[in-house]
């Protein structure tokens, strides 16, 4: 898939229901930033700027429960990244 700037990216995610949406916070960030701070919930809407042209925008995506202790070296439990091409703007 192919962005530019201009595009929304919508993304969402399916947590298991089994587990307890308390335990546990997810937070989408980029290397690339398209806001402050890193964005908190199941859905994420990304509107893609001339900030995020990039032959592999990333889209981080970064599960961690409320538990003292995690499965991943970097303290998270579960973790996504996804890459888009974002395309320079139309003359």
């Amino acid at each position: 898939m192919h962005l530019r700037p201009g595009d929304t990216l919508t993304l969402e995610l399916e947590i298991d229901p089994a587990f307890d949406r308390a335990a546990y916070t997810i937070l989408w960030n980029s290397t690339k930033p398209w806001s402050a701070e890193p964005v908190e919930g199941t859905r994420v809407v990304i509107p893609i700027s001339n900030k995020q042209v990039a032959q592999q925008f990333d889209v981080q995506c970064r599960i961690t429960t409320n538990r003292d202790w995690h499965r991943m070296h970097m303290g998270a439990d579960d973790f996504l990244l996804l890459y888009y091409k974002v395309l320079p703007p139309l003359p």
